[in-house]
């Protein structure tokens, strides 16, 4: 069993404040991933979406979201 890891962020930014979601580069891969509240918030959540797929979340990792604005992965420019 590999030990557990945690990085919380609240509000978009890490206790230094300096966190963004966009240009992040983590240390590790996490197997859970949870946002809640925070996608509704990206100016590109299917980007967001897929850096968490591709670099954030290991192979057997999960990820799980909740946003408030069920619309929110519609294209905008329309």
């Amino acid at each position: 069993m590999r030990p557990f890891q945690l990085l919380e962020v609240n509000s978009g930014k890490s206790q230094d404040n300096q966190f963004s979601f966009e240009t992040a580069s983590l240390p590790t891969k996490y197997d859970n991933i949870i946002l809640t509240h925070v996608l509704e918030h990206i100016d590109d959540p299917i980007s967001l979406l897929k850096r968490i797929n591709d670099e954030w979340l290991s192979d057997e990792g999960r990820f799980f979201w909740y946003a408030q604005t069920p619309m929110l992965l519609l294209d905008k420019s329309q």
